[in-house]
């Protein structure tokens, strides 16, 4: 969430240095042209010591976008940023996802979530709670749920469920009814798991 480098770097030196430990030293000119599209260049020979929290941002998206990864992991990625680099790193990363980049985020701002992600898990103290497409998440006006348990007990009365297979039941929850049943996934062992749908 918060990147920490050797204090002494300049933000030049510190993308390059972080980006060579891929196993493949980045060119001058790319490194450049990163900060360039971050808008570091002109800071290009600050001190790490001296940038701001934001500037940090940069320099950990920069030297991680420069080997143009196939799976790329971000923590709160838009922390700190401001809002112009927030739409240039929006930008790029739809770029990198178009190019076959798989990109996971785990972020608290559903607003970033709702504007990049394919796909949305939501995860409450450690567990799943459902996963889906943000479009179908985001319908709110339907009268029923498709759900999905890993659950082999009793559901709710209100739950209408296929039968059982490998632990899984696959049913429909009333629209009125999904915060009774969401209350009652709350109450359910550790291992148990929902998710969403229609």
């Amino acid at each position: 969430e918060e990147p920490h480098y050797h204090a002494y770097l300049t933000v030049e030196e510190a993308v390059t240095y972080y980006a060579s430990l891929y196993g493949a030293p980045a060119p001058a000119a790319k490194v450049s042209a990163m900060l360039e599209r971050l808008r570091l260049i002109e800071h290009r020979d600050k001190r790490i010591a001296t940038c701001s929290k934001g500037m940090k941002q940069k320099v950990g998206v920069a030297q991680c976008l420069l080997h143009a990864p196939k799976l790329l992991f971000l923590d709160e990625p838009m922390r700190g940023l401001d809002p112009v680099t927030v739409h240039d790193f929006r930008q790029t990363l739809g770029e990198l996802h178009r190019a076959g980049t798989t990109i996971v985020i785990n972020s608290h701002l559903l607003g970033e979530v709702e504007q990049l992600a394919t796909r949305v898990a939501i995860v409450d103290r450690g567990r799943l709670v459902v996963q889906d497409t943000v479009e179908r998440l985001m319908r709110t006006n339907r009268e029923i749920y498709d759900i999905e348990v890993e659950h082999t007990g009793e559901l709710p009365p209100f739950v209408s469920t296929e039968p059982h297979v490998n632990g899984v039941a696959r049913g429909v929850v009333p629209s009125e009814r999904l915060h009774d049943f969401f209350d009652f996934t709350r109450t359910q062992s550790p291992g148990w798991r929902s998710s969403g749908g229609n």
